[in-house]
This record gives C-alpha cells, sequence and structure tokens, in this order.
C-alpha cells in the first residue's frame, strides 16, 4: 500500500513540472519557476514521504495524515500553480523571448563596482562589530541583538542580505559586455569586485547556512544561463571542491551550534573540534529528515483547526501588527515581540500545537492552510504564477534596464519556497533599499535582441 501511495503522489508532484515544460520549455526562461517548484517537490513530497515511510519514534500525531495532506497540497496548489503560469505564459509568447546583449557606460560601471566593493567591506565590519555576523546564535539572542542595533547599521545588513545575490548575478550576466565594451583597468576592476564578492559571500554562507550556498550556485547558474555560457557537466574538480566546501561548511556551522558565538574562532572553524562533541548537530539523521519537512507541521496543528475552527485570516494579524505598529509605535507590537509571536507559525503552533520551540520547519503552505483551509491554497498558486510570468517577462522580454534589475532583485526573493505565505505576500516591501540601490547604480544604459529563438 505505501508503494502504491508513493508512486501517486510522485505522478502527482510531476504533472505541475509536466504542465509548465509540455511544448517549448527553455530552462533560462523559466529557471525560477522550475526551481520553486523543484522546492515545492522536496518540501511537500520527498522529504514528507521519507519521514513517513522511515521515520522513527520521534514523528508524532498526524503522522498516518500525510498522504491525503500531501495530495491535497500537491492537486490544490501545485498543479493550479503549473497550470495558470503556462497559461499566463502563452499570452507573452507574441513578444518572444531572445538572448539579450547589454550596453553599458563605463562610468557607471566604475561606481557601480566601488560602491558595492565597499558596500560589502561596510557588512562586513558591521556584521562582526554588531556581533551578527555569525548568526546561529538562537531566535531570543538574534533578536535582543537586532534591538540593540541603530537604523543606519540594522539598514545595511538588511539591504545586504537582500541584494547581494542579485549583485553577484548582474556582475555576472554582465560580464561578457564588459569584456568587450570596457577597457582594461574597468575590467581587472569588474572581475576583482565579483571575486571579492563571492568569496566574501561564501566565507559567510560557511559561517551560517548550507542554503546560502545553494542560492550562489542557482545565482551564478542562471547568469550563465542567460548569457549562454552554462556548462551542464562541471568538470570533476569542480565537483569535487564544491562538495569539500560544502562538507566543510556543514562542520562550521556545527561547531557554531555546538560552542556557542562566543566560542574562540579557531574552535568554530577548525573541522577536528566537531569530534570531540558528544552530541554534535552536523549529521543528525532526525534533524535532516525533518527540515524540509514541510507536511509534518500541518498534520500536527490539522486536528485542532478541525475541531476549533481555521482561522480564516486571523494568524496574520500577529506578524501585520508587528510589522506596522513597530512604524507607527504601537502598543500591541511591543507586546507581541515580547511574547516572541511575532509570525503567522508561531501563532499557529501556540494556538493549534504542543510544539515548544519556535523554529519549527514549515514552509509557505504551512499558514496558508492553518487560515484559509483548502481555499486558500489555490488562490495563492495562481498569484504566485502571475508573479513568475511577470518575471519571466522582466529578465527575458523587456528590454527596459530599470525593469530587468527589478526584476533580479524580485528573482531571488519570490523563488524561496520555505518563506511564509504571509512575508512572500507582504514583505516585499523590505526590498525597496535593495532595489533603489541597483537601478541608481545600474550600468546598463540599453538593452537589445542579440538572437531570437521560441520560447
Amino acid at each position: 500500500m505505501i508503494a502504491e501511495l508513493f508512486v501517486l503522489l510522485l505522478c502527482l508532484t510531476l504533472l505541475p513540472i509536466v504542465f509548465v515544460g509540455y511544448g517549448r520549455l527553455r530552462l533560462e526562461k523559466d529557471y525560477f519557476l522550475m526551481l520553486f517548484l523543484f522546492f515545492g517537490a522536496i518540501y511537500v513530497f520527498v522529504d514528507p514521504a521519507l519521514v513517513h515511510i522511515g521515520g522513527d519514534g520521534a514523528i508524532v500525531d498526524g503522522h498516518e495524515s500525510y498522504p491525503k495532506l500531501q495530495a491535497l497540497v500537491i492537486v490544490l496548489f501545485l498543479l493550479p500553480l503549473g497550470l495558470t503560469y503556462r497559461i499566463l505564459k502563452n499570452r507573452f509568447c507574441n513578444a518572444e523571448p531572445r538572448q539579450l546583449e547589454f550596453y553599458l557606460n563605463e562610468t557607471k560601471v566604475i561606481l557601480f563596482c566601488i560602491f558595492f566593493f565597499s558596500f560589502e567591506i561596510a557588512f562586513t565590519v558591521l556584521a562582526f562589530m554588531s556581533n551578527m555576523y555569525a548568526r546561529r546564535i538562537g531566535t531570543e539572542v538574534i533578536a535582543e541583538v537586532v534591538g540593540g542595533l541603530d537604523v543606519l547599521s540594522l539598514a545595511v545588513l538588511r539591504t545586504h542580505d537582500l541584494i547581494v545575490l542579485p549583485e553577484i548575478a548582474l556582475l555576472l550576466i554582465l560580464m561578457p559586455s564588459i569584456k568587450r565594451q570596457m577597457r582594461a583597468p574597468v575590467r581587472f576592476l569588474a572581475y576583482g569586485t565579483f571575486m571579492f564578492i563571492v568569496l566574501s559571500f561564501i566565507v559567510f554562507a560557511v559561517m551560517n547556512s548550507r542554503a546560502l550556498l545553494i542560492f550562489l550556485a542557482m545565482a551564478l547558474l542562471f547568469a550563465n544561463l542567460l548569457t549562454g555560457r552554462a556548462k551542464i557537466m562541471p568538470s570533476g574538480g569542480v565537483v569535487l571542491l564544491t562538495a569539500a566546501t560544502v562538507f566543510y561548511g556543514m562542520i562550521v556551522v556545527s561547531n557554531i551550534r555546538n560552542h556557542g558565538i562566543e566560542a574562540d574562532m579557531l574552535d568554530v572553524l577548525n573541522p577536528a573540534s566537531i569530534i570531540s562533541e558528544t552530541d554534535s548537530h552536523a549529521f543528525s539523521a532526525a534533524e535532516w529528515m525533518g527540515r524540509l519537512d514541510c507536511i509534518d507541521l500541518i498534520a500536527q496543528m490539522d486536528s485542532s483547526l478541525q475541531r476549533n475552527g481555521y482561522e480564516w485570516g486571523g494568524a496574520w494579524e500577529r506578524p501585520l501588527v508587528s510589522t506596522l505598529g513597530s512604524i507607527i509605535g504601537l502598543d500591541l507590537a511591543v507586546k507581541y515581540k515580547t511574547e516572541a509571536i511575532t509570525t503567522a507559525k508561531t501563532y499557529l503552533m501556540e494556538r493549534h500545537t504542543d510544539i515548544a520551540t519556535k523554529d519549527y520547519p514549515s514552509c509557505m503552505v504551512t499558514d496558508l492552510w492553518g487560515n484559509f483551509w483548502i481555499f486558500g491554497l489555490p488562490a495563492a498558486s495562481m498569484l504566485i504564477a502571475t508573479c513568475f510570468v511577470l518575471l519571466r517577462y522582466g529578465l527575458t522580454i523587456s528590454r527596459s534596464p530599470a525593469v530587468f534589475v527589478i526584476s533580479l532583485v524580485f528573482a531571488f526573493y519570490i523563488v524561496v519556497f520555505e518563506k511564509e505565505f504571509f512575508d512572500w505576500a507582504f514583505g516585499w516591501i523590505k526590498l525597496i533599499p535593495a532595489i533603489v540601490l541597483l537601478v541608481l547604480f545600474n550600468p546598463i544604459i540599453a538593452i537589445s535582441e542579440r538572437k531570437r529563438f521560441f520560447c
């Protein structure tokens, strides 16, 4: 019976990708939507299936309802998303996607490189000074650190997190144009800036999250696909180096968790120090099995939701008040932050589960389910599909330099499946500083068509 369920769910999971890719799929044009569906398959099907089939005694109430919940999310969320994207994408095929030729202003290229090189240094210095460079220090501790930052420092730290991947991708996309159009000193400056920012980001990712390395790889691959320079089969040396880097990153992150933020830096960076830790978190099977399970939290809270009623938007009141209340000085926002219940997920967990930890695996389907049950899934999927179609237009069809860089910023924001839907739908306002900076320093003065091909 389990095997039949697994095959059925696998077929259902593949259908959205089939709908999107049927006919004229081009990876460089539908890149971010394909990534989103891939992450959706991991969170909704692959990891929950591993938990359901091979989970241990730690699995809690709701385990038996996994297949039903998985099927509902796939049919009511992923399938409408793929269908809507396919239908809307066809509307834009009258303006054929194409490979792009970028024309640059030399002065703007220089200013772009100098500003973002300096911005990366400023971020690194501020992050170390404010104890915010290694952020695996717990939700409560990091909230206390953030609360003590001045406005400028907080703005630099938050803006950097949102702009660093788009600026890396943009620099790599523009490299062929820089090579053809710029003088040698400007090319050297651009190459140096790119290498510095990438290396700085890798160090930051190793210290904080393995997922950041995945997003960096996504950014680099997209840039190479868009410029037609991608190599599908990398060399063995690159594969080994990447594997070694990721493996070392896992060890460093584990050392940070085991030793704490106040530990000596040599202990954190020393790969041998993990051996002395009997409770190391680096390779815990239970941790890895549960981290990408989007169904587990739904399964745990669904019986309470059915018994006591779904929230019908009530779970969004806390994050809404916490976000806007902080700006207008609302006392209720202070109260919610004191209680550490400022997100839809923490509110739903507090009301409908016995889970004590605040940092529990979830995704954008979690608060949709708790708020609107099955009715919120298709509506949200259509909105998401529309955003991906607009993103496709901005990155591959529009000839506006401003639209291109704005789309690049949004691309790395909307592709995150793990984000709560409230944050996905309303958190984009945090992108405004990053958008302003990239538009202001955008070195592109014109975009033209290099070669036509079918979409």
